[in-house]
């Protein structure tokens, strides 16, 4: 289980990355919105898959997972050489 969440933890930045390219082309594409939108700045109203095809939150979301990328890089390799540190008596025979 430790291997795992260190491996998730550890792929926070890809992720962030990924979502980045992706945004540019979503937007590019004109899948994402940019209307001013609630709960950060204007007043104008839309749909659920508005809200979340909003570039608004999209750099919102982006923004948080940037600031996590290398504190979860730096857990998730803790994370992964605790469970991989060996001592000299499991070896031997």
């Amino acid at each position: 289980m430790r291997k795992f969440i260190g491996i998730v933890l550890c792929s926070v930045a890809p992720v962030w990355l990924v979502l980045s390219l992706l945004q540019v082309r979503l937007l590019r594409a004109g899948i994402l919105n940019t209307k001013d939108m609630p709960p950060f700045v204007g007043n104008e109203t839309g749909t659920v898959s508005e809200y979340l095809l909003n570039v608004w939150h999209w750099d919102g979301m982006l923004l948080l997972l940037m600031v996590a990328a290398l504190p979860c890089l730096a857990v998730g390799v803790l994370l992964l050489r605790r469970g991989r540190v060996h001592t000299g008596h499991e070896n031997a025979v």
